[in-house]
């Protein structure tokens, strides 16, 4: 598992993750150390790439992205997830490609 949010900062995200403003407090340890956001002892590497392709995802084993940026909505703005070893990608915004359609799920 690995989480790249960009424009990001750990500290923030590790306290959201805890103390959600609509579901409350989070019932587990969470906190941004050395790096990774660690969840009740166990750490999740993180990073704050601006684009797919310069992502470790390889390095992490990650085969499923998910991408909720809303900036990459073709094919070929989402090859290079491809290019770095993911399998799939599940994209929260419709994927647009005339000549070489995508599933679209609403």
């Amino acid at each position: 598992m690995h989480i790249n949010e960009f424009p990001g900062a750990g500290e923030s995200s590790a306290y959201l993750a805890k103390y959600d403003s609509i579901h409350g407090q989070w019932p587990h340890e969470c906190v941004f150390e050395n790096g990774a956001i660690v969840v009740d002892g166990k750490p999740i590497s993180y990073s704050t790439h601006d684009t797919p392709g310069a992502v470790p995802w390889d390095e992490h084993g990650v085969e499923l992205v998910l991408e909720c940026s809303g900036q990459f909505l073709t094919r070929d703005k989402l090859q290079p997830y491809f290019d770095r070893g993911v399998k799939r990608v599940l994209v929260s915004a419709p994927v647009k490609d005339a000549a070489d359609p995508v599933l679209n799920i609403v």
